[in-house]
């Protein structure tokens, strides 16, 4: 984060991240969180969890017309997990 708030997203170091013995693919998050009227761009990384090794971590934009807040924070999650495949389709990571 620069010395505005802003942050630049250069890529990332892997394409899977890897959460509880879980592969979670960062770009169908995005997909996901996109798929919501209020997110106009989502980029999502995995950061170091002691637990779990890594979490997904999001950054959305907003559209234009939207105002963050708590009720669109937990708005978003609930839509865009509904539109999230089943964990049971998915097989554990070997590693």
């Amino acid at each position: 984060m620069d010395g505005e708030g802003y942050v630049t997203f250069h890529g990332r170091a892997d394409d899977v991240i890897i959460s509880a013995g879980y592969r979670i693919g960062p770009e169908e998050v995005e997909d996901c969180l996109a798929s919501h009227d209020a997110v106009a761009d989502a980029a999502v990384i995995g950061v170091p969890n002691e637990q779990r090794g890594e979490v997904p971590k999001a950054f959305c934009v907003l559209g234009s017309g939207w105002e963050p807040s708590e009720e669109l924070k937990g708005d978003s999650v609930s839509t865009s997990a509904s539109a999230w495949p089943s964990t049971s389709t998915h097989g554990r990571s070997s590693s």
